[in-house]
């Protein structure tokens, strides 16, 4: 089924460095699947104007043409990604054509991970903290204080850090991926 332009959830799946963990028939990339898609969809219908498809959420592989349909992309558990040359090109066409990237549920020690794949994907763009007074924290809803906003019980008392990779290197230019993780 092809796009009609209301807006889906996609979650990109990834091949796992680490086989031992899986998550229902997944790798790190199942983090809460479907549970966490289906209640996202549910809670953007609820409190914004967006309306999204009720079934609007999709698993894709970073490499496949379809995520050029769609202008936000959900990555979790990236601290074991291995991207392929071909992922690595999708992400970077895609980004640079304006698409969003939101990357979770990863800990500090799994950042050079990160960086290791920002540099392949965003030559010369510097993955940047992003400013507590940043548009993207007034979106919706004022956060005032980003960083105290309380992680997951189980992971005990870590405070969340936001990364943002950002056009030009400019944190008050176009935001093009953001990065929680726990530290």
């Amino acid at each position: 089924e092809g796009y009609d332009g209301t807006f889906e959830f996609v979650r990109v799946q990834y091949g796992s460095a680490n086989l031992s963990f899986t998550r229902r028939g997944g790798g790190e990339w199942a983090h809460d699947f479907p549970r966490a898609d289906r209640e996202i969809i549910a809670v953007l219908n609820e409190v914004t104007n967006m309306r999204p498809r009720p079934d609007g959420h999709r698993v894709l592989t970073m490499d496949d043409p379809e995520i050029f349909s769609f202008p936000v992309l959900y990555v979790v558990e990236i601290g074991f990604w291995r991207p392929s040359e071909s992922e690595v090109a999708a992400l970077s066409a895609y980004l640079e054509k304006g698409g969003f990237l939101i990357v979770d549920d990863f800990r500090g020690g799994q950042l050079p991970n990160l960086y290791r794949i920002m540099n392949q994907v965003a030559p010369g763009l510097e993955v940047l903290e992003v400013p507590d007074d940043h548009p993207v924290f007034d979106s919706f809803f004022r956060i005032e204080e980003p960083r105290s906003l309380p992680t997951h019980p189980v992971y005990g008392r870590m405070q969340p850090v936001y990364l943002g990779l950002f056009e030009d290197n400019d944190p008050t230019g176009r935001l093009m991926a953001i990065f929680n993780y726990d530290n």
